[in-house]
């Protein structure tokens, strides 16, 4: 809007309603606030080390099977036997429903990675903006932004 061919700038109120769940609401707190919350971190720690052993132990495995194909190894029927019940108590998700959850919740997840970004981003803008917006207070001629 302009008065006398000068802009005016005015604040109207919106109504808006926030949706977010439990996860998101954490992830974004810990972010705006640069904290690292202990009982967070802690298990993911717990889960992270516990990936990597079995991501090693899998490795293992499949070196023997590798080397069992190709004759390196000498097959030992009762090692294939405990390979083969381990891998049957292993749930196979291969349902269009799964996959389809799945997606959601990497995409949520991928989401929330952005949006964090951009709050850090918008949180140092405005760091920037308040310290240029002090520093033109003190020496006129810092006030504007070219």
């Amino acid at each position: 809007m302009f008065v006398n061919d000068t802009p005016k700038y005015s604040f109207n109120k919106v109504s808006y309603v926030i949706v977010s769940e439990e996860s998101e609401r954490i992830s974004i707190d810990n972010v705006t606030h640069g904290t690292g919350n202990d009982s967070i971190i802690t298990p993911l720690k717990m889960y992270r080390g516990a990936l990597i052993m079995l991501r090693s132990r899998v490795a293992v495995v499949k070196a023997y099977l590798d080397g069992v194909k190709a004759g390196k190894h000498q097959k030992d029927h009762e090692t294939l036997r405990e390979i083969q019940a381990l891998c049957n108590r292993l749930p196979t998700q291969t349902s269009p429903d799964f996959a389809k959850a799945y997606n959601e919740e990497y995409d949520d997840s991928l989401l929330i990675t952005y949006l964090s970004t951009l709050t850090r981003t918008a949180v140092s803008l405005a760091e920037l903006v308040e310290t240029h917006t002090s520093l033109g207070k003190r020496d006129p001629s810092m006030s504007t932004w070219y």
